[in-house]
């Protein structure tokens, strides 16, 4: 389908797929993964349209360099498991690739807007529920449990305070912390959210490493600031982290 001179696929819900990232350009709007045209910002994005996107990026995670960069956030992720050895971890919008050791799959707990995620998550054998419920659970089976709490590029959508609250009081209030990866596209949105957190006393670090997106960062939050000078964040900034 073509309108204006823009070569794009409709995939729904409003969205649509551009042939061409030249093309992205000369259509200024809401763009996500450089090829996704959206009806509206990331934050203001519906349950379904989230979706879409979810079903987007599986079709091209195997086989497609965004899918690669997928993968290697995934990865990166894990390699902080490992290097931070957190008893409990929280990962908020895992979708069908949570990010946990098969060994160690009781310490892990994942929220998502999506029930196709969650249906997948429960098939591994995890934990998994949707804001809401999680909301719920924060300030009691939850409270000051995760050591670690992530996101691979799920900062973005619509998580707004009465749920970052939530993710607060599950945190492990001494040693535990909260990093995700974003793009600086959605600036404003981000902006708020990292205020909030550096609002409550958190101290916060923001990287941009070699090996990033152009617009790519990771945002680490903790009330320790030893946590944030870790290694393997250095290994983050200098690009070599593997």
């Amino acid at each position: 389908m073509s309108s204006g001179g823009i070569s794009k696929i409709d995939l729904g819900c409003g969205i649509s797929l551009l042939q061409d990232e030249a093309e992205v350009g000369s259509e200024r709007t809401f763009v996500f993964l450089d090829r996704l045209l959206l009806p509206c910002s990331l934050p203001d994005l519906s349950v379904e349209q989230i979706k879409v996107i979810n079903r987007y990026r599986e079709s091209i995670m195997a086989h497609d360099e965004l899918g690669d960069r997928a993968l290697s956030s995934r990865k990166m992720f894990r390699l902080f498991m490992e290097a931070l050895e957190p008893d409990r971890v929280l990962e908020i919008g895992g979708g069908k690739f949570p990010v946990y050791f098969e060994e160690r799959a009781t310490s892990y707990c994942g929220v998502d807007v999506d029930d196709e995620a969650i249906s997948t998550m429960h098939s591994l054998g995890l934990i998994a529920h949707e804001p809401s419920s999680f909301v719920r659970l924060s300030g009691s089976k939850y409270a000051s449990t995760f050591d670690m709490v992530f996101g691979s590029f799920s900062f973005h959508f619509n998580l707004d305070e009465t749920f970052l609250q939530a993710v607060l009081r599950s945190m492990n209030p001494t040693n535990g912390l909260i990093t995700f990866n974003f793009i600086s596209q959605d600036s404003v949105d981000m902006l708020g959210k990292l205020s909030f957190f550096c609002a409550k006393g958190l101290n916060l670090r923001v990287l941009k490493a070699p090996n990033f997106a152009t617009r790519e960062y990771l945002a680490i939050v903790s009330s320790n600031t030893k946590i944030l000078r870790h290694p393997v964040f250095d290994q983050v900034e200098q690009g070599t982290l593997e």
